[in-house]
Formats: C-alpha cells, sequence, structure tokens
C-alpha cells in the first residue's frame, strides 16, 4: 500500500509569471526589462506600456538571485514598499496585491486614459 507519493512539479520562475501576465485591458502589456543589481543579483525591472500609443510607466523591480528563482524580492521605489517572497505560490499573490495598490493603479489607468483624453 502506498501511502504517500511524492510528485515533481516545475517551479515556474519569476519571469515567465510576468511574461503571463494578462491585464483586462488588452492595450495595457508589461514590459520587462532585465539588468543587474551592483551585487550581481539578476533585477527585472517591469514597465506597464499602453500598445496603441507606445507609452510606457516604470511600475517596480524585482530582484532574485542569479543562480535559483526563490526567493525574491519586489522594490517600488516611489513609496519604498519591499515584499519579499519565498515561493511561487507567494509571488502571484503579492504580484496582485501590488498591481491592487493605488500607485500602481494609477499609472497604468494613466496610460490606458491618455488615448481617451487625446482623442475627445
Amino acid at each position: 500500500m502506498v501511502v504517500a507519493e511524492m510528485t515533481y512539479t516545475k517551479t515556474v520562475m519569476p519571469k515567465e509569471i510576468l511574461e503571463n501576465w494578462r491585464f483586462v485591458d488588452d492595450n495595457i502589456r508589461l514590459v520587462l526589462q532585465d539588468t543587474t543589481s551592483e551585487s550581481g543579483n539578476s533585477m527585472i525591472i517591469v514597465h506597464a506600456k499602453h500598445v496603441p500609443s507606445n507609452r510606457t510607466s516604470r511600475l517596480f523591480t524585482i530582484k532574485c538571485h542569479p543562480s535559483y528563482p526563490y526567493p525574491i524580492s519586489i522594490y517600488m521605489e516611489i513609496d519604498r514598499t519591499v515584499c519579499t517572497t519565498f515561493n511561487e505560490c507567494r509571488f502571484r499573490e503579492n504580484l496582485a496585491k501590488m498591481f491592487n495598490l493605488p500607485i500602481i493603479k494609477d499609472k497604468i489607468l494613466d496610460l490606458a486614459t491618455f488615448e481617451t483624453e487625446c482623442d475627445e
């Protein structure tokens, strides 16, 4: 009788999660900019892009270790928010929280409403 069975599930890398993130407005996409911190850690600067106007806005930065996906830290430069995540599930939860912060929502809405205001 098998009491427990170990199953292997592939850990989804933070960048892959971000690449597949979708907004309700199809005109808004994430642009991911790879860079390296002064200490040698991998960083992804996350921008929102309004596709029709080609306008972008920097949202936050993700810092991760170059050899493994977690833990990672999400930094928002404007109000110095730092959120450290130790696994994929928490990363997804924290991303949802970040995208729902008023300051991030405002940046995204500003991109989306710019075209409407200019068309009037």
